[in-house]
C-alpha cells in the first residue's frame, strides 16, 4: 500500500509539535553520534591513535605500549565507528520517512536498536573508569526527550506549550 505524499502530510500532523520536536531531538542525537564516529574513524586512518587510548593513557605510556595492543585499538575503532555512522544512518531514514509519516512499526524500531546501544554505551564507559559519563548523560537525555516525545505524539495526546 503506498501513500504520495499528499497523504502522509494529511495522515501526519504534527500534534502540537510533540512529534516535530520529537524527530529533531533524534536527528540532532543521530548527527552529534555521525560526526564524533567521522571524526574517530578519520583520526584512525589517518595514523593518529584513537580518543579512546588517550582517555586512559598519557602519550609517554602509549609510546610504551606493545605494538599488537595498539592494532588491536586501531582495528576496533576502524571497525566500530563506521557501523555507528551506518546505523545512525538507518536510524535518520527511519525517523524521516516512518516516524514523520506517523508509521508506529518505526518508533518500536527505533526503541529496539536505540535503547540498548545507549545502554551499552555506559558499559563502554565503565572500562574507562565513566570519563564519558557527563557526555552519555547529555546523550540519553536527548534520546529519551527524543522518543518520549514521539511516542506521546504517536501514542498520547501531546500538546507542547499548551496548559493542561
Amino acid at each position: 500500500m503506498q501513500r504520495d505524499l499528499t497523504e502522509i502530510k494529511e495522515l501526519a500532523p504534527m500534534n502540537g509539535g510533540c512529534l516535530k520536536v520529537g524527530v529533531m531531538l533524534l536527528s540532532l542525537w543521530s548527527g552529534l553520534n555521525i560526526l564524533v564516529a567521522v571524526v574517530v574513524t578519520t583520526m584512525t586512518l589517518s595514523g593518529r591513535n584513537p580518543p579512546a587510548l588517550s582517555i586512559l593513557f598519557t602519550d609517554a605510556e602509549i609510546h610504551r605500549l606493545d605494538g599488537k595492543v595498539i592494532a588491536v585499538v586501531n582495528a576496533q575503532a576502524a571497525l566500530a565507528n563506521p557501523c555507528i555512522v551506518a546505523l545512525c544512518r538507518v536510524v535518520l531514514g527511519t525517523i524521516w520517512k516512518g516516524l514523520i509519516a506517523r508509521m508506529r512499526w518505526s518508533f518500536w524500531v527505533l526503541v529496539g536498536a536505540l535503547l540498548p546501544l545507549q545502554a551499552f554505551g555506559f558499559v563502554s564507559d565503565a572500562f574507562f573508569g565513566h570519563r564519558n559519563l557527563i557526555a552519555n548523560l547529555v546523550s540519553t537525555a536527548i534520546l529519551f526527550a527524543g522518543l518520549g516525545l514521539s511516542g506521546c505524539a504517536l501514542y498520547g495526546n501531546c500538546r507542547l506549550g499548551s496548559r493542561v
